[in-house]
C-alpha cells in the first residue's frame, strides 16, 4: 500500500497526467493504482484547479533505462527521466502562465477602454461649466 505519510518519503504531488509521464505508464495505470491504493491520492476538490494529485515518489520516476526504483509492471513501452518530468511540469506551468495571462489581458484591455470612455465622458460634461467659469472670470477684467 502507499505511503501513509507523505510528507516522510522524497517525493512530489502530480497531476494523474504528469504523474503517469513521470513514472512512465499510461493515465489509465495511474487511475488503477488509485483505485488499488498503491498511490496516495489528494481529491481535486482540495486543490485550487480541481485536479485530483497523486504522490508520485521520486524513486518510482522513471531513470534513462527507462525502470525505476520501485517500478510496477504496469508500465507503458517508453520511460521518462527526471529531466522529462520536469519538462513536462514546465510545458503545463508554462501553458497556464499563458491561459492566465490571456484572460487578464483581456480584462485589463476591456478596463482601460471603460475608464477611457469614462473620461471622455467627464471631460464632455465638465466641458460646458469650464468654459462658463473662463469666460466670467475674464468678464471680471
Amino acid at each position: 500500500m502507499a505511503e501513509d505519510n507523505a510528507d516522510d518519503a522524497a517525493g512530489t504531488w502530480l497531476t494523474i497526467e504528469d504523474a503517469a509521464s513521470a513514472l512512465g505508464v499510461k493515465k489509465a495505470a495511474i487511475r488503477s493504482r488509485i483505485a488499488r491504493k498503491t498511490l496516495r491520492v489528494k481529491p481535486g476538490k482540495s486543490q485550487n484547479d480541481g485536479r485530483t494529485r497523486v504522490w508520485v515518489l521520486h524513486s518510482d520516476v522513471k531513470d534513462e533505462t527507462g525502470t525505476g526504483a520501485n517500478a510496477d509492471n504496469d508500465t507503458d513501452d517508453g520511460g521518462d527521466t527526471i529531466a522529462g518530468m520536469m519538462a513536462a511540469l514546465q510545458s503545463a506551468h508554462s501553458a497556464e502562465i499563458e491561459r492566465l495571462r490571456s484572460t487578464h489581458a483581456e480584462e485589463i484591455d476591456r478596463l482601460q477602454r471603460s475608464h477611457e470612455a469614462e473620461l471622455k465622458r467627464l471631460a464632455e460634461a465638465n466641458r460646458g461649466w469650464l468654459e462658463r467659469l473662463i469666460s466670467s472670470l475674464r468678464g471680471q477684467k
